[in-house]
């Protein structure tokens, strides 16, 4: 479980602050809040891979089977946690010993009664924060669903290549087209 001393506070001039976000034209965060494992940019190789939140057999299974590939060869994956492709990206690299870095719209939020609670709540949250890490660019929210365009940003802009093995049409919301 994230815990708020697991969170370091890193800034646009530390080595540790992903380097192609820093020269990403789309307004790259002064600062970011990461939890887990350091990140050393210069044996990182990362890669989003992002899509739908209600995979297809056969999404769901090119998914497993790109997630698989890219952490053998060495490829960080690089998502955003929701459901669907995104939390199979993961899982499927770190059962193959692969390094994962989870970007969240915020570390805490506040529940209904204002106590502050993680944002990170998936069953392979202890294994990603042991092997891997998670980056936000606020601390906490109350505003989440705004937040996810500008989480997207940080998923594209830290990515040397976003992969999307499915993905799904939608007229209005903030979804994969925002990577496209």
């Amino acid at each position: 479980m994230l815990s708020r001393n697991m969170v370091r506070v890193v800034s646009i001039q530390s080595p540790e602050y992903p380097p192609l976000l820093r020269r990403y034209s789309f307004s790259p965060p002064i600062t970011l809040y990461v939890a887990g494992q350091r990140l050393d940019w210069g044996s990182l190789k990362p890669v989003a891979v992002v899509g739908t939140r209600q995979p297809t057999d056969a999404g769901e299974e090119l998914t497993r089977e790109l997630a698989r590939r890219l952490a053998r060869e060495g490829y960080a994956i690089v998502t955003g946690l929701a459901r669907g492709v995104d939390s199979i990206a993961v899982q499927e690299a770190l059962a193959n010993n692969g390094f994962a870095i989870g970007v969240l719209p915020c570390m805490f939020k506040k529940d209904e009664k204002g106590k502050q609670v993680p944002c990170l709540v998936a069953s392979y949250a202890d294994e990603l924060l042991r092997k891997g890490a998670v980056i936000s660019e606020n601390y906490i929210s109350k505003r989440i669903w705004e937040e996810l365009v500008l989480r997207n940003r940080l998923i594209d802009g830290m990515s040397i290549a976003a992969i999307i093995p499915e993905t799904k049409w939608k007229t209005r919301g903030w979804g994969t087209i925002h990577h496209i």
